[in-house]
């Protein structure tokens, strides 16, 4: 049997491993500063040990100085909790570096954060050991991934993981990209995010909906004009969204809204990597990535003449379709939680969603995606009663909610049909939307009353107070007990 060692020898163990760890590891206190950090956590930076404790152990000065975007190290001290995600590592004079992020509390007596301990491994060394034990990409399932410049992609199904995965590969390219998916898949996050992790990521990404711009406008506003070169230009000229994205990204969403006479001259500029302004001989050299996102079925469009072909095989060179929320419910929970924690900061309000809410948020089939998730989220937050913290009910959107067939969905006074279950998206209600949602509240309070009897057990199971349910049934004339 060992001896038992003594606390001098059980130190020195442990900071032999410590520093021989081929990770970086460190403590940080409550304040921010990093109180020890290894051998490992100086390689990475790339510095002497004396030069870390000057210019990089400060938690809250590396965020503002934009050597990470975002430190987990402020989750950690905010949430009392493990936190892991990806991030960033900006170092000056060197290229951005992708590290996975794990840190951990460590609590004092009264159950204060004192202490912040974690890791960074570093991506590519995350690569290397997973392709020691099989040849396919890194999972990324289950992952929240922070990107620089961009909001987070959250998910945790392995269908959005995949599409993540495609489009961190690509994003190292310059080949131009089409995103496909469903209106409100969250095609232009997507867009953000690509540029985010390219060489580009520094200068901002130049957008614009195709859908928006009215075909007469479309040419100057993409390619530019000269001076005087029509009524109404100005003398100086004007230099379009392609020369804007110089050096940058340009998105274009709903491209198949491009007028057809500027399908061919859009080609032109991505054959050539020139520009040539309206009213001028003179092209100009241009330097940006293009991403396009469409909802319609370009293939289909192109063979129907619709849509060049020539553009459309341009543009899909790099493809990445997007699965639409209903076939990847799994992911409604983070998102409605990571909407929720986003909207009660930009508002400075706090609340909660019980249990119950989140499995009524799982059982809409969500034909709206991830953006009518959003608005649901914003909508329901903005309405509830702001002297009930934990939100308890939630009023679902109309459409495609399944119900019992048995039981209309739609408020009294509603012209449009009921939706059951399995039939497709009712219209939308008519009137005005206070009027709607008039209606809908009342026949909400009315449904609710019959249900559970009393205004106490229905305004404990709508979320809201005794006070606000009996004042808003007195407003449309229902009485209750």
């Amino acid at each position: 049997m060992n001896k038992q060692m003594t606390e001098q020898e059980e130190l020195e163990y442990l900071r032999l491993i410590f520093n021989n760890s081929d990770n970086p590891l460190f403590i940080i206190d409550k304040s921010g500063k990093t109180l020890l950090a290894n051998n490992a956590t100086y390689k990475q930076y790339n510095c002497s040990k004396e030069e870390f404790e000057e210019k990089y152990s400060d938690s809250y000065k590396m965020k503002a100085e934009g050597n990470y975007k975002e430190t987990v190290f402020e989750q950690v001290m905010e949430k009392k909790t493990d936190i892991t995600a990806w991030n960033y590592l900006m170092v000056p004079g060197r290229r951005p570096k992708q590290i996975y992020v794990s840190e951990s509390p460590i609590f004092d007596a009264d159950g204060n954060v004192r202490y912040v301990v974690g890791q960074d491994i570093p991506r590519e060394r995350i690569e290397k050991q997973y392709a020691s034990i099989t040849l396919a990409p890194p999972p990324t399932s289950g992952i929240r991934i922070t990107s620089r410049k961009s909001g987070d992609l959250i998910y945790v199904s392995e269908s959005m993981g995949r599409a993540a995965n495609v489009m961190s590969r690509i994003a190292q390219t310059s080949a131009h990209v089409l995103i496909q998916g469903e209106t409100g898949t969250g095609k232009d996050v997507s867009a953000r995010f690509i540029h985010s992790m390219s060489p580009r990521r520094d200068k901002d990404m130049v957008f614009l909906n195709c859908a928006a711009m009215s075909p007469s406008l479309f040419e100057t506003e993409m390619f530019g004009y000269e001076g005087g070169s029509f009524t109404g230009a100005s003398d100086a000229g004007k230099p379009g969204l392609i020369e804007t994205a110089e050096g940058s990204t340009l998105f274009l969403d709903e491209i198949d809204s491009i007028p057809l006479e500027c399908q061919g001259k859009l080609l032109r500029v991505l054959e050539t990597k020139r520009v040539r302004r309206v009213g001028s001989n003179t092209p100009r050299e241009v330097d940006f990535r293009l991403i396009v996102a469409t909802n319609k079925d370009l293939e289909k469009l192109a063979k129907e003449g619709k849509f060049r072909e020539d553009l459309y095989y341009r543009l899909n060179i790099l493809s990445v379709t997007l699965p639409p929320l209903r076939d990847r419910m799994e992911d409604v929970r983070p998102l409605a939680a990571h909407f929720l924690e986003e909207m009660c900061k930009n508002y400075g309000i706090r609340k909660s969603f019980s249990e119950e809410v989140y499995r009524e948020l799982e059982e809409y089939d969500w034909p709206g995606n991830v953006r009518e998730l959003r608005n649901t989220i914003e909508r329901v937050l903005l309405t509830s009663d702001l002297t009930v913290q934990e939100i308890r009910s939630i009023p679902m959107p109309y459409s495609a909610k399944k119900v019992d067939p048995t039981v209309s969905s739609m408020p009294s006074g509603s012209n449009s049909t009921a939706t059951t279950a399995g039939t497709d998206a009712a219209s939308l209600p008519e009137g005005s939307l206070n009027q709607i949602v008039d209606d809908f509240e009342k026949d909400l309070i009315e449904r609710s009353l019959r249900e559970y009897g009393t205004i106490t057990e229905a305004a404990k199971h709508l979320g809201v107070s005794i006070s606000t349910l009996s004042r808003k049934a007195a407003k449309y004339g229902i009485s209750g007990k």
